[in-house]
């Protein structure tokens, strides 16, 4: 069966994926059609290639907000994304999901 560009209209995906593939593989949700919200954190996590220059390729489509997740507002608007979201795709450890309240027991 072959895809259309319209095949996810309507799925909405929460991209909390960094360096290259994570991102890169929610890009193919937009090329199919799907609305993907790309959430970046207030401090970069690696170096400006990774972070700007791999991002002019890999965000292309995407929208895009930046939230501090260390505080009490920046994780409600997180969590608010989140539970909107039909997918979340992340690359992270489950430490990292437990500092964000992400993690099963939050």
């Amino acid at each position: 069966m072959k895809l259309s560009t319209s095949e996810l209209d309507g799925i909405t995906v929460v991209d909390l994926c960094n360096v290259v593939a994570g991102p890169a593989c929610a890009r193919v949700f937009v090329e199919l059609g799907a609305t993907v919200l790309k959430i970046d954190p207030m401090r970069p996590q690696h170096s400006p290639t990774i972070m700007v220059t791999f991002a002019g390729e890999t965000a292309v489509g995407k929208r895009s907000i930046i939230v501090d997740t260390d505080t009490d507002e920046g994780r409600a608007i997180l969590h608010r994304a989140v539970a909107g979201a039909d997918l979340v795709m992340a690359n992270k450890l489950d430490s990292q999901f437990a500092r964000m309240g992400l993690d099963p027991a939050s």
